[in-house]
């Protein structure tokens, strides 16, 4: 049922829009480059490159407290995903293909991770007009509402990004020295004093068996009692993450679910006088 709805989006942009790949796209990743979004606190930074095992220079994307930071190269037409744990690449887009075509299908434990190329086109962005190219991340095919919608924007990355839970598009960039539009941290943001209370979804998700959360803390003038629970779908807690005093400031946590079985859970930040909760799922 899943794979037939995902094909039919694809259909559907297949019929309405044409690829845009006369020259190969141009998918930044300078030091320096900097990205902010319209979902607070969501931006994108790269500081630090590497040369990997196996012979490859990748860059840090940083993605502060909203996603995961992600090791990406680009060549040509492709740009590839990094995984320091398993010394592997993987392509994660490719603005050659055709839509409909897979881009990539990645091994996950008892299940994988597909991304597809969903369509193409120009709009004008900044003031000038722009190839896109939008795929469909499917990270977990046994689980409906994972799934993330990604556009890439030529010579400018990631421009929009859609998912169940959330929708962002871009602001501004500061791409190898030019400014696009609002960039508001252009600089290192502050951790000593966040204005928001937030809790961020948690990466990888889903996850097995290790996950880490993100969270902030707002500036409340002083420390303040934080917990960090998780429950499963019953309500009953089934882990106590953080119970302690916190000054303001960003923080993040691991979890560790060997023990715990497969299956949807849920996991909760609580000041005095905040509260906030997302849902997780755990996939053995």
């Amino acid at each position: 049922m899943k794979r037939k709805l995902v094909l039919s989006l694809l259909a559907a942009a297949c019929a309405s829009l044409n690829t845009a790949t006369a020259q190969p796209a141009v998918y930044p990743l300078h030091k320096g480059d900097r990205w902010q979004y319209t979902l607070v606190p969501m931006t994108a930074r790269i500081d630090k490159d590497s040369l990997m095992p196996n012979n490859q220079r990748y860059a840090l994307v940083e993605y502060g407290l909203s996603r995961a930071d992600r090791w990406e190269r680009a060549s040509g037409n492709r740009v590839y995903w990094y995984n320091p744990q398993t010394n592997e690449e993987h392509a994660w887009y490719d603005f050659s293909l055709t839509p409909g075509d897979t881009v990539s299908i990645i091994p996950r434990t008892n299940d994988s991770t597909i991304i597809y190329f969903v369509s193409a086109g120009t709009y004008d962005l900044f003031g000038v007009t722009r190839r896109w190219w939008s795929f469909w991340v499917d990270y977990t095919t046994a689980i409906i509402d994972e799934e993330e919608w990604i556009t890439i924007t030529d010579s400018i990355g990631m421009t929009h990004i859609s998912a169940m839970w959330y929708t962002s598009s871009i602001m501004g960039a500061i791409i190898n020295g030019i400014q696009y539009g609002t960039i508001v941290h252009a600089s290192e943001p502050s951790v000593s004093s966040p204005r928001k209370f937030y809790l961020a979804q948690n990466y990888p998700n889903p996850f097995n068996p290790t996950t880490t959360i993100k969270y902030q803390i707002p500036n409340l003038k002083s420390q303040t009692h934080v917990t960090l629970k998780v429950f499963d779908p019953l309500g009953r807690e089934v882990a106590t993450l953080v119970n302690e005093e916190r000054k303001p400031g960003n923080y993040e946590v691991s979890w560790d679910a060997s023990g715990m079985s497969s299956g949807v859970y849920f996991y909760r930040l609580q000041t005095p006088t905040l509260m906030s909760t997302n849902r997780m799922v755990l996939m053995k």
